[in-house]
């Protein structure tokens, strides 16, 4: 989401506008509501990264009033040696136009920047199982494009054509291949170097 880590979730569409206001936003509760870890596959934002592996895990309780908090994690390197930096993000929702669900929104601070960046997200695509979605994703200063979303448990498994298709055909802009098979997303404190670093959220 998130991470950046989405989670890192973040490159600029040239036409991201059109594409933007082309397909209706759906409610990105239903990706709120997976209790497990989720995996950015792929995305079309802040390609220019040496992050890798990026995740976002919901910790707590939350509700929509209150908003909910997110561990974002993501490797810095293509080596399955390099470390996991991990930060913490709070997400607030925000109501749809015309009030059929919701939109997310927070702040977090990239790589090399002093000041943190807003970061707006609407779901795009979700398949009929709630095993993938895509996100769309809108930074403060500009740069916006679209994540690929799957629950870690489905990682490995054929990404649903519902939002394989539409990343491929909707979104616009180069593509990151951010999944890398030998990416960890578990025990990272016993089984690897892992740090905290509020800067991964726009890995």
């Amino acid at each position: 989401m998130i991470f950046t880590l989405a989670l890192c979730l973040g490159v600029i569409a040239a036409s991201a506008a059109g594409q933007h206001a082309e397909s209706s936003d759906l409610n990105i509760l239903s990706m709120v509501n997976v209790t497990e870890r989720l995996v950015v596959v792929k995305r079309k934002h802040t390609t220019n990264t040496t992050f890798r592996c990026q995740s976002l895990l919901r910790v707590g309780t939350g509700n929509i009033n209150s908003g909910y908090t997110y561990l974002l994690k993501a490797r810095n390197g293509s080596d399955p040696h390099d470390i996991y930096n991990h930060s913490i993000v709070e997400v607030k929702l925000l109501p749809l136009a015309g009030g059929k669900g919701y939109k997310a929104t927070y702040m977090g601070r990239a790589p090399g920047e002093s000041n943190a960046t807003r970061y707006n997200l609407t779901l795009k695509q979700v398949d009929s199982s709630e095993g993938c979605f895509v996100i769309f994703v809108q930074k403060r200063h500009g740069d916006e494009g679209c994540e690929l979303i799957v629950p870690a448990s489905k990682r490995n498994d054929t990404i649903p054509a519902e939002c394989d298709n539409y990343y491929t055909n909707n979104c616009t802009g180069n593509s990151l291949q951010l999944y890398e098979q030998n990416c960890r997303y578990y025990n990272l404190t016993r089984d690897h170097n892992s740090r905290v670093d509020s800067s991964i959220t726009g890995c």
